[in-house]
């Protein structure tokens, strides 16, 4: 499996919602691109000026989901969570990425 720099990264969004949402995902880098490869469940926010509970609450459940980031635990489909980023980017048609250096 390719080295992946995965970032967490989060932004929250209130646009035409009830309820704010923070929105999560894991990403990777590459050059000047950056590709959502995991995405995570929205998560319920007070507003969206709420940045740090946004943040703590994109962390837990990073480090939830993936076993504190580790690539190759198994999801509850039976596949990696380095499978899914890995069919996440083939989908989109980005299956030539390079390690990170």
């Amino acid at each position: 499996m390719k080295s992946f720099l995965v970032l967490l990264c989060f932004v929250a969004l209130a646009w035409s919602q009830e309820t704010p949402e923070c929105a999560c995902g894991g990403f990777i880098s590459e050059w000047n691109d950056l590709f959502e490869v995991l995405h995570l469940p929205p998560i319920n926010v007070d507003g969206c000026e709420d940045y740090m509970t946004c943040h703590e609450r994109c962390v837990d459940e990073w480090t939830f989901l993936t076993n504190d980031g580790d690539l190759d635990h198994e999801l509850p489909d039976g596949k990696t969570v380095g499978q899914h980023m890995c069919d996440n980017l083939s989908e989109h048609g980005d299956v030539n990425v390079h390690p990170y250096q």
